[in-house]
């Protein structure tokens, strides 16, 4: 119980902190990129408009350009292809870039043209197509510099990133225990009182009915004495499941724990419920295999079974079908319990997991049921790191899937 709250604590701080490193950096990223190509993107658009040059008379001496610092034509790296359409006539200005020979822009700019794009990424080159009087205009701007940049925040986020989640699972880590230590204090609180409010109740229990038993002695039996021994067995019966369902939910002793032949423990299990069937007019069909070893809680797993039968049987109606399935999925234990009902009840199955949760108050009066049964189901299968759910086949049918696993 314990480390099962401590772990879903840390995932849940580990989740939620790596969803907000992931957005912090992932908008810084987005940012950068955004900046670095708006950036290539105006002096693109400059270059095109200026037949592709920077003008020397606006990046001189003692000028100054609104758009770009007085530097900008010195230290972008870019060259141009001008083509006429008519006559295939090839100018290429190669100027500002020695990376490239005019060999290989001329290739570049066929490719480009060939692709039919305006504008895009080209062999680490940032490219712009205008047309104008049968002449077509292709500028690139080296992006090699700026795509490196993008590199490296990357792989610096990625550090960041890796290096926060350590530092920040080591202290939740090491904080997790003292941080959910007050549920847990909470908890056992509960679950002592639980265990002390159901043995102080067994006193008076105890006393009203030897006191009924005095009263029938003396004055006979009555509908009166017959309705408080009724109660008091249903009291009783409260009590047990409390003290059962506190114990299911705590700390699993290993001593408990022990190998046993879980299909003969279901099959003996099975067998008491079969004259309830033959009484109550009902279909009780079995599936259960011969021999499946299993290690597990032996007493819990023998009370499930209990519940699942108890609960399907209550709820089914005259001559309806109770059907117990078990098959082994490689190490798991899958039970199925199925039962026919009058009416299975509508919107979330879950709320039947819920303690003292009664589908039908009228029904759970009349069967004595409290609405612990399916509570103590659910602990079981959480106590053998598996799970229980309920599923609607139909109108009139429920079933009930228990996937228990091996403890050791």
């Amino acid at each position: 119980m314990v480390k099962q709250l401590q772990r879903k604590f840390i995932l849940i701080a580990m989740g939620s902190v790596l969803i907000v490193l992931i957005g912090i950096l992932g908008v810084v990223n987005i940012l950068f990129y955004e900046e670095l190509n708006q950036n290539s993107d105006r002096i693109l658009n400059f270059l095109i408009e200026n037949h592709g040059r920077f003008p020397q008379e606006d990046f001189s001496y003692g000028k100054s350009n609104p758009l770009f610092p007085i530097e900008t034509a010195y230290r972008t790296r870019y060259f141009s292809v001008e083509i006429n359409e008519e006559t295939g006539e090839t100018s290429i200005n190669m100027g500002h870039v020695a990376a490239i020979q005019p060999s290989e822009a001329y290739n570049y700019a066929l490719s480009v043209m060939g692709s039919r794009k305006t504008e895009g990424i080209y062999n680490s080159y940032k490219f712009k197509v205008a047309q104008d009087d049968g002449y077509m205009e292709i500028v690139f701007l080296d992006w090699d510099s700026e795509l490196r940049l993008l590199r490296n925040l990357l792989a610096i986020s990625l550090v960041i990133l890796l290096v926060s989640l350590i530092i920040i699972f080591t202290l939740i880590f090491l904080l997790s225990r003292a941080i959910i230590s007050p549920i847990l204090n909470n908890i056992e609180k509960q679950r002592t009182f639980i265990a002390d409010a159901s043995h102080e109740i067994k006193t008076p229990l105890s006393i009203i009915s030897a006191d009924t038993d005095v009263i029938e002695i003396l004055h006979g039996e009555d509908e009166w004495t017959e309705s408080i021994k009724d109660q008091v067995v249903r009291l009783n019966q409260l009590v047990q499941n409390l003290l059962t369902l506190s114990k299911m939910e705590g700390v699993t002793p290993k001593e408990t724990i022990s190998e046993f032949d879980i299909a003969d423990v279901i099959q003996k299990q099975a067998d008491t419920f079969k004259p309830v069937a033959l009484n109550e007019n009902k279909h009780f069909i079995t599936s259960i295999p011969d021999t499946v070893t299993f290690s597990g809680n032996k007493e819990a797993i023998d009370q499930l079974i209990s519940v699942l039968l108890n609960n399907a049987f209550k709820y089914s109606q005259e001559n309806g079908t109770v059907s117990l399935n078990v098959a082994k999925k490689g190490k798991t234990i899958a039970v199925t319990c199925t039962n026919t009902t009058d009416e299975v009840p509508s919107g979330s199955l879950d709320r039947l997991f819920d303690r003292f949760y009664r589908a039908d108050n009228s029904r759970s009066r009349k069967t004595g049921s409290y609405g612990i049964g399916l509570s103590i189901a659910k602990a079981v299968a959480k106590q053998h790191k598996g799970n229980i759910s309920a599923e609607k086949i139909n109108k009139q049918t429920i079933s009930f899937i228990t996937e228990l696993n091996p403890i050791y």
